[in-house]
C-alpha cells in the first residue's frame, strides 16, 4: 500500500504545484515510489510475486495481452471514437529543462514500465482484491472482518463483490475521459489473473501494455498521442 499511496499523493500535490515544479515532481514520481518498492521487495514483503512458472507459451500469452489492451487503450482516441484532453495535457519530454529531454524521456519509460505496473498492480490486484473479501454489506452498512488477514486469502480466487470492487476502483482511479477503457481494461486484468492464477502475469502484460503505448507515443506516428503519457 505504501508505494501507491506514495505516488498518488505525489500526483495529487504534484497538479497544484506551478509548472516550474513539473521536474521535481517527475523525478519524484518515479524515484519515490520504486524505491519503496524495491525496500519492500527485498525485505520479502511481496510473496505474491515468488513462484510464477516461466514457460514461453504463458509468456507469449502475457505479452499477447498487454499488446490486446494497449490497442484498445490507444485505437478508440486515435480514431477519434472517444474524447480527449489534447496533445498539451501529456508528458512534456522538456520538464528537466532544456537539452534534459532525453534524461526526462528515459525517467517517464523507467516510471511508466519498471515502476506502475509493480506498484498499481499489487495494490489493485493482491492487496484491493483480496481485501474486499473481508468487507461485506449488511443491514444497511459496511461490515469488515477484522479476525482475518487478506495475505492469509489464496490469490486469484473469485468472488463477483471482489471483481467488482477491484475493476470499479481501477477505473475511477484514472482520468475521466480514460474511463470507458479503464473501466475494460481492469476488468481485463483481473480475469487474466483468475486465468493465469499469478500476478506476475498481470505485471508482465501490464508492462508490455504500457511499453506499446510509450513506444507509439514517442515514435514516429506519435504526434498528438502525448496525452497518453
Amino acid at each position: 500500500m505504501v508505494p501507491y499511496a506514495a505516488f498518488l499523493a505525489i500526483v495529487s500535490v504534484g497538479a497544484w504545484l506551478p509548472h516550474r515544479a513539473a521536474a521535481f515532481v517527475l523525478v519524484l514520481q518515479v524515484v519515490v515510489p520504486g524505491s519503496l518498492f524495491v525496500a519492500y521487495a527485498a525485505r520479502g514483503c511481496f510473496p505474491e510475486l515468488r513462484g510464477m512458472r516461466l514457460s514461453p507459451g504463458g509468456l507469449l500469452a502475457d505479452a499477447a495481452l498487454g499488446l490486446g489492451v494497449a490497442a484498445l487503450w490507444v485505437v478508440p482516441y486515435a480514431l477519434g471514437v472517444l474524447g480527449h484532453p489534447g496533445p498539451e495535457a501529456g508528458f512534456d519530454a522538456d520538464a528537466l529543462g532544456p537539452g534534459w529531454a532525453d534524461a526526462g524521456r528515459l525517467l517517464r519509460l523507467v516510471g511508466f514500465v519498471g515502476v506502475t505496473p509493480f506498484v498499481e498492480e499489487l495494490f489493485v490486484r493482491s492487496f484491493l482484491l483480496r481485501g474486499a473479501e473481508l468487507v461485506s454489506w449488511r443491514g444497511g452498512r459496511l461490515e469488515i472482518d477484522a479476525s482475518r488477514d487478506f495475505r492469509d486469502l489464496p490469490m486469484a480466487r473469485y468472488s463477483a463483490w471482489s471483481f467488482w470492487i477491484s475493476v470499479v476502483y481501477f477505473g475511477v482511479s484514472h482520468q475521466t475521459w480514460e474511463w470507458p477503457v479503464a473501466f475494460a481494461t481492469g476488468a481485463i486484468y483481473t480475469l487474466w489473473l483468475y486465468r493465469r492464477g499469478h500476478i506476475g502475469a498481470c505485471v508482465l502484460a501490464h508492462a508490455v501494455s504500457n511499453a506499446a503505448i510509450y513506444a507509439l507515443v514517442m515514435g514516429p506516428w506519435g504526434r498528438g498521442l502525448e496525452y497518453f503519457l
